[in-house]
């Protein structure tokens, strides 16, 4: 699935799921968001990554934080939250490390399976 936002605001995106609509994140900005086929029923996160360097990006559900990849230099990846980070009733923080530069991170955030977020990383 390709999610493409032109416009100049996020974009919240759902698919008609039976009865109901079932909401698979938020794309910002003038961004392309691209979610594998074998993603869509997995909470996943789109980093687009303007710097000239690397990003390491971690997901803090509480006192301690997991790994969720690497994103290099000028590119976009979707990287997948582990199972044992998207529980019920639990928010977390992410945060991206630029190699040679401080922390950046989210404000807490609900992440429930099947959901995609997309991020963008500020460049400097």
């Amino acid at each position: 699935m390709t999610v493409q936002n032109q416009r100049s605001a996020p974009a919240t995106i759902y698919v008609d799921y039976g009865s109901f609509d079932r909401r698979l994140g938020r794309v910002p900005a003038l961004m392309v968001a691209v979610i594998p086929p074998d993603a869509l029923f997995e909470a996943t996160l789109t980093v687009d990554n303007p710097r000239g360097v690397p990003v390491t990006v971690f997901a803090e559900p509480g006192t301690y934080d997991v790994r969720l990849g690497q994103v290099p230099a000028c590119s976009r990846l979707t990287l997948r939250f582990p199972q044992s980070v998207v529980l019920p009733n639990s928010s977390l923080r992410v945060f991206v490390h630029p190699e040679g530069g401080p922390d950046l991170s989210s404000q807490l955030l609900k992440v429930a399976p099947g959901e995609h977020l997309a991020l963008r990383v500020p460049p400097r």
